[in-house]
């Protein structure tokens, strides 16, 4: 079996190498050992390079590991091949023998001998380059198509040289390759072992092992690879499914059994071989709503809302949103007047919720889900019949107007439940009033990005999306292009507000040329593309696009059958031709033609142009299914198992230049035959059977599509074909090249690192730190400590590959700790080492590569806005022009750009410019103009006393250790939140200033108590016992507590509850148990509160009992202890490793540590000449306040 493995190997990078081999002109052979470089350090070869790199592969790794060695004793002839050499030279020295007319040799005597027979042609000959070599090789294959494709089923003769050398036995899968294959794949998805499987059983057949994957076992494949190392799976937790201690699934899963709906839909099992994909992908997704959403999400949204799921005085008042958006009192038989809360409680009742009128959230938030995705989203977004066969995706009319109309209502009050939200002011509440649709989403978009992103500045003038896209790419491009004039060439609007002529129009196609410069940017410095024009206010989107797809089609384009398009400035036809054709989208799309101008269609007119025209049906009407014709089957229309054959036929007929998929047709068997792999196929298991026998598919099969590969080899040879202009690709892609290996920095490391010399994991550390930056947090931009570090200040390139060269050193060092605690293995030497040169070698790049600075952008902002001085603030009569907040934030951008002129002018006059981020300069212009135009005149500032009411409340609460972690958290969030609240908000942003008062009392006022002890404190037990809520410990115990008296005075251990509550205390919130340590009731023993002692027991608190001097936990002060503190005190213990609570029991002096003085307590103490006092003032009323947590969360 190994040999069989290998040999397969052997055939299946023969058919690999016989795409890629090339009749070139004459070379000298060339080393590949080193490689050329582009100017993104991009490894380069030449096909003569490449040439070389195959036929060492073919050479070393092929031939040389063939069994082929034995004597030929009828024409005394040692048969070794072991090189291509070799192979040529045993071919030439039979064909040559005296008796070669005379014997028997079968199959070889048809085949054309002449290449093998001509000794130039040889890797060993001084006058024969291997690129030409290689293209006689492949010339010599194609000649010999037939018989060579005999080989497939091991009927290529070999006459009387099959009594030295069998094929039959030394290559036995050729003798059943289609059962050979089937058993691969059997083994790899089913079965490692092989058992189960038989040559003509079940799963001797492709179709059938694929099925049965699916649907019994790819449910654990998937959950088995989402298993960690520490045994954890969220995705099997999330589904609920029983795993093994390694995280993966005790048992197989079945498909249908995780979406059950399938069931009904589709069936018991799925057979791709005959649902349609268009019927699965509908089931499915239906499925997925019934069965995944419906079941699991509703806990997701309750989680993220921060709502119990039985909680039900919680607050709904999102999901009523949701339920209001889709249900109307008309729909539920209500009165037109009927508030929100009858409406809603007739919806839930309707769905059968329990008690309707105040539901469990879960069972609300479910039933809401359901019907707004089966029910309620179809009644205005659904699929509609187009008549023919045919349906696609629509809107309702007057749903936009609808959604409209939500985002008007939404939006001023989003700051309730968005603390991030930027703000929304009275005067842009009132705007939107009068907005139409198209302006409401221009201002809704706006309006995110301006949550979401950083660093673009957003213009208010949009009255649609076009005018949005055009105004923040303008903003983009200013930082990526400095020194170009994008503003300026906009057209002028007349006295009507409308845009004269169509030529840089912001609300025309400008915008799409706009999209180009951006492309331009990024194509050239990522990926070394020439640029399209080194004026970028002259790029058109038409001309990046043709550059763009002519840059990656360099090499790319001969892998497609791209016929005349090829030379043509069509960029959609290259499109339609080459991508189109793998991935047949105009046959998948609804509503274009199969064609090249329908692929434009779908770009242009469907995505891009309804996008910027908000033309909603467009985009969605893309998504249907497309109505089969006579002469073309839809492409979803067909079952999967056709769609992934017809793929597999594109893409290795249009390698071959053989006819596309729409020219070929699926019904003319001589066509079919005549394809490497026909399109009539609608079977996986039709592809790798040898001959097939049924209708149109007559004589296809595996071995035809040998003898079709070998036949149309000359498709791909000659000048300008794919071998001629990408074999160096192909063998990148083979693998024959690893680029890796090439990787420049690689590369570099090897010739140019001593041998020998180590760096440390601290000095990878050292440099990490070094590099990573220390980060913003906390800072603003114009702090001297900010630091600026962009992908702009340095060609994109550079800065990404460094940035991936820092997270790489990023993984080693956080293995290195996970290996210091055992949950990794320690990083090598080696890896260490060249991370450590990988990143000082990316930063010599960095600054060899640094872009051109420039001030043009920023000056034109300083020019508009003059001189200004921070009196400027003032009017005459001494009251302010601007509110406090938007002119500071004027004067802090004003005076930080003047800041970086001042440096940049600096750097200039020293010759150093180029050391200055261009990142900073862009700041300064970015924040200086949004300051500008936010300036506000001054209407008073809010109120912040009832927020600053509430901040004060904080520090008079009860310690944080009497209530829940959960709800101390929300209370310290708050807090800090409010407290760091900027106080020059003015009296437009009350909502947002209420908002943070409003989440700060509402936290407070949702504090959960825990359950506690309340401690008599009286009579013979009053030691003052009580809670040091710092660390949770009860203190105020001596050696009397639970001994040997009180045990038999209350009738034994089981009774502790009894005399806890009658001695010491109780709690309203469970019976209060004891867990003693193994010595005894002394220190770090538990105070248990446990709801059901005698049944569940659950511990709903505890807290560790101290016995001051008692460190062995046996409830006893005596010279046990003592020995145990002399230890720790002399150091033959490490203290360190001492519990914290026996550390507090022994430090009776509280001076933080365990010393002499302590030692000497106990001993007195054990010898009852003195009494060590159980309840110490230092410890009594202790307690970690509310606001050390805020301080300490800062």
């Amino acid at each position: 079996m190994k040999q069989s493995k290998r040999l397969l190997c052997v055939l299946i990078a023969l058919v690999m190498l016989l795409s890629c081999f090339t009749v070139g002109v004459s070379a000298y052979k060339t080393p590949y050992t080193t490689c050329s470089y582009s100017s993104v350090k991009k490894p380069v070869f030449t096909k003569e390079q490449a040439a070389s790199a195959v036929l060492d592969y073919l050479d070393d790794e092929v031939l040389a590991g063939l069994d082929v060695n034995f004597d030929f004793s009828e024409m005394s002839l040692h048969v070794h091949i072991y090189s291509l050499d070799s192979l040529f030279d045993t071919v030439r020295s039979i064909s040559r023998h005296a008796l070669y007319d005379l014997l028997s040799l079968g199959d070889i005597k048809n085949l054309d001998l002449g290449i093998p027979k001509n000794t130039s042609i040889r890797r060993r000959s001084d006058t024969m380059s291997d690129l030409e070599v290689l293209g006689y090789l492949l010339q010599w294959l194609q000649l010999n198509a037939d018989p060579l494709y005999k080989w497939v089923d091991n009927s290529f003769s070999l006459g009387i040289i099959k009594a030295a050398w069998n094929p039959k036995k030394k290559i036995p899968m050729l003798n059943d390759l289609h059962g050979y294959i089937n058993e691969m794949v059997y083994k790899a998805l089913i079965d490692s072992t092989g058992t189960g499987f038989a040559v003509g059983g079940a799963y001797d057949n492709l179709d059938y092992i694929v099925n049965d994957f699916f649907n019994n076992r790819l449910v654990k494949f998937v959950c088995d690879k989402m298993a960690k190392a520490d045994g954890s799976n969220a995705v099997a937790d999330f589904l609920g499914l029983e795993k093994n201690a390694d995280g993966t699934l005790k048992n197989y899963v079945k498909f249908v059994d995780l979406l059950p709906s399938l069931k009904t839909s589709i069936g018991p099992s799925i057979d791709f071989t005959k649902v349609k994909t268009y019927d699965f992908i509908e089931a499915l997704f239906s499925a997925l709503i019934d069965d995944i959403v419906v079941k699991y999400a509703g806990n997701l949204i309750l989680d993220a809302l921060k709502i119990k799921p039985d909680d039900t005085t919680a607050d709904t008042s999102y999901i009523n949103i949701a339920i209001t958006l889709f249900v109307t009192n008309e729909t539920m038989g209500l009165p037109e007047d009927a508030s929100q809360d009858e409406l809603i409680a007739k919806f839930l009742e309707s769905k059968g919720v329990e008690n309707p009128t105040a539901p469990k959230p879960i069972d609300k938030i479910n039933v809401t889900l359901k019907y707004i995705l089966k029910e309620g989203l179809t009644k205005y977004i659904y699929f509609k019949d187009d008549g023919n066969g045919g349906k696609y995706l629509t809107l309702e009319p007057g749903f936009v107007s609808q959604l409209s109309g939500y985002v008007k209502t939404l939006l001023p009050i989003v700051g309730s439940f968005w603390k991030d939200a930027p703000e929304i002011t009275d005067e842009q509440s009132k705007a939107l009033e009068t907005m139409n649709d198209e302006q409401t989403f221009a201002f809704l978009v706006k309006f995110l990005l301006e949550a979401l992103v950083d660093d673009v500045e957003f213009s208010d003038n949009c009255n649609s999306i076009r005018e949005l896209a055009t105004f923040t790419l303008i903003d983009i491009l200013k930082d990526l292009y400095p020194n170009a004039e994008f503003e300026d060439l906009m057209a002028k609007k007349d006295e009507n507000g409308n845009y004269i002529g169509s030529q840089y129009n912001p609300d025309g196609d400008w915008c799409l040329d706009l999209v180009g410069a951006l492309v331009d940017y990024y194509l050239v410095g990522e990926f070394g593309m020439q640029t399209v024009n080194s004026d970028p206010t002259k790029i058109t989107f038409s001309a990046e696009l043709n550059a763009a797809f002519d840059f990656f089609l360099t090499k790319y384009s001969k892998l497609f059958n791209l016929g005349s398009a090829a030379n043509g400035t069509d960029v959609w036809a290259k499109v339609y031709y080459s991508v189109n054709q793998v991935i047949p989208l105009t046959n998948i799309l609804y509503g274009v033609e199969n064609n090249k101008d329908g692929f434009r269609e779908i770009v242009m007119d469907k995505l891009l142009n309804a996008i910027l025209d908000f033309d909603i049906n467009t985009v969605l009407s893309l998504i249907g299914r497309r109505a089969s014709t006579p002469k073309l089957t839809a492409t979803l229309d067909k079952p999967l198992t056709q769609i992934i054959t017809n793929l597999l036929a594109r893409a290795i007929n249009g390698l071959f230049q053989l006819p596309h998929y729409e020219t070929a047709g699926t019904t003319d068997n001589a066509t079919q035959v005549g394809l490497i792999i026909p399109y009539s196929y609608t079977k996986l298991d039709q592809v790798i059977t040898v001959v097939n026998s049924d209708g149109v598919n007559n004589g296809t099969g595996l071995k035809n599509t040998v003898k079709q590969l070998l036949a149309s080899l000359g498709n791909i040879t000659g000048p300008g074909s794919l071998c001629d202009t990408s074999l160096d690709l192909l063998a990148e892609l083979l693998g024959v090249l690893d680029l890796k290996s090439y990787d420049y920095v690689t590369v570099d490391y090897n010739n140019n690192h001593p041998a020998g010399s180590t760096y440390s994991i601290s000095e990878l550390k050292t440099i990490y730190d070094e590099l990573a930056l220390a980060g913003n947090e906390g800072l603003h931009y114009y702090d001297d400590n900010y630091e600026y570090f962009h992908m702009v200040d340095f060609a994109p390139w550079a800065y990404l590959a460094f940035k991936q060269r820092l997270r790489e050193a990023g993984n080693i060092l956080n293995q290195y700790e996970q290996a210091k605690i055992g949950k990794e293995l320690f990083p090598t030497s080696a890896d260490v080492t060249f991370s450590c040169y990988a990143l000082m070698k990316y930063k010599d790049l960095l600054i060899g590569n640094q872009t051109y600075k420039s001030t043009y952008q920023l000056e034109k902002v300083l020019r508009k806005i003059g001189t200004v001085k921070n009196e400027d603030n003032l009017n005459a009569d001494g009251t302010k022009k601007y509110t406090d907040r938007t002119w500071n934030a004027f004067w802090n951008a004003y005076q930080f750009a003047n800041k970086v002129m001042t440096e940049y002018n600096e750097k200039v006059a020293t010759g150093t410019v180029m050391d200055y981020r261009q990142s900073k300069i862009n700041t300064a212009r970015r924040q200086l103009s949004k300051a500008y135009h936010s300036l506000k005149n001054y209407i008073g500032l809010a109120d912040y006393s009832q927020l600053d009411a509430q901040i004060d409340r904080v520090a008079n609460l009860f310690p944080p250790s009497t209530y829940t972690d959960a709800s101390v958290q929300a209370v310290v969030k708050a807090y800090n939140e409010g407290r760091k609240l900027d106080r020059d908000y003015d009296s437009d942003s009350q909502k947002l200033v209420d908002n943070y008062y409003k989440r700060l009392y509402d936290a407070i006022e949702k504090l959960e108590n825990v359950a506690t002890i309340e401690f008599y404190n009286s009579g013979s037990t009053a030691f003052n016992q009580n809670i040091d809520y710092r660390y949770g410990y009860a203190i105020g115990f001596d050696d009397t507590f639970w001994n040997d008296t009180a045990k038999e005075t209350y009738g034994g251990a089981e009774f502790f509850s009894d005399y806890f509550s009658s001695e010491y205390g109780y709690s309203g919130d469970g019976d209060i148990c004891l867990k003693a340590t193994k010595h005894g009731p002394g220190t770090g023993s538990k105070l248990q509160i446990v709801e059901d002692p005698y049944g569940e027991y659950t511990v709903k608190n505890e807290f560790t009992l101290i016995m001051f001097g008692d460190v062995n936990g046996d409830g006893k002060i005596d010279g046990q202890d003592a020995v145990i503190l002399k230890a720790y005190a002399s150091l033959m213990l490490d203290p360190d490793l001492i519990a914290d609570y026996t550390k507090y029991a022994g430090d009776l002096n509280f001076d933080g540590n365990i010393g002499n003085s302590d030692v000497k307590s106990v001993e007195s103490a054990g010898v009852h000449r003195e009494t060590i006092n159980q309840a110490p003032s230092e410890c009594i009323g202790k307690f970690t306040s509310f606001i050390d947590l805020a301080n300490a969360a800062k």
